[in-house]
């Protein structure tokens, strides 16, 4: 189990967070590639892919809350200067580097506003066109703005209620697809 992300991901891998439980729950080792406060052009850098296991299976991708990149408007987009074109050019080097891995997309927080509703219908939309599972967390995990005191600590970042959420959603969509 890869994942790509940034807070929420990164958090998720401690005792109690989304990356470790599904791990942990699956029986599934994990690595985590990306880092707090990350931008997706940070996220789907070669810092990050270059790491990418050899055998990876399942690669979630996700990242979008800290996005101040530009939506190209063209969802075949491979320029990394913007938000279609950096997803794009990582799906593209995890299926060239691990051809039978599992692309899982997990659309980041809607709940800051339009811009963050853009990312997310960007990255289901190229989720569509290239035929990849999409984890849609906030919506399947019940997370909305009456469930937000509970499943968040500060309205972004995820409390043990919210990981184990997300992590349910995440192990479902795993069940759900053959690897």
């Amino acid at each position: 189990l890869v994942c790509f992300g940034d807070s929420i991901t990164f958090t998720g891998q401690s005792k109690g967070g989304w990356v470790y439980e599904t791990g942990h729950q699956l029986g599934m080792p994990w690595t985590v590639l990306g880092d707090s406060g990350r931008t997706p052009q940070q996220i789907y850098a070669d810092l990050y892919l270059l790491n990418l296991p050899l055998d990876s299976k399942i690669v979630t991708m996700t990242g979008g809350a800290n996005a101040n990149v530009v939506l190209a408007g063209d969802l075949t987009s491979r320029d990394r200067d913007t938000y279609e074109g950096c997803l794009n050019y990582a799906i593209d080097y995890v299926y060239a580097t691990c051809p039978l891995a599992r692309i899982i997309i997990c659309p980041c927080h809607p709940l800051h506003g339009n811009q963050k509703t853009a990312f997310n219908d960007v990255m289901t939309d190229i989720a569509a066109l290239r035929n990849i599972t999409v984890a849609d967390w906030f919506n399947d995990a019940g997370i909305n703005l009456e469930s937000l005191a509970v499943v968040s600590v500060d309205g972004v970042h995820m409390t043990e209620e919210g990981n184990a959420r997300l992590a349910g959603v995440v192990i479902g969509t795993i069940k759900n697809i053959s690897y």
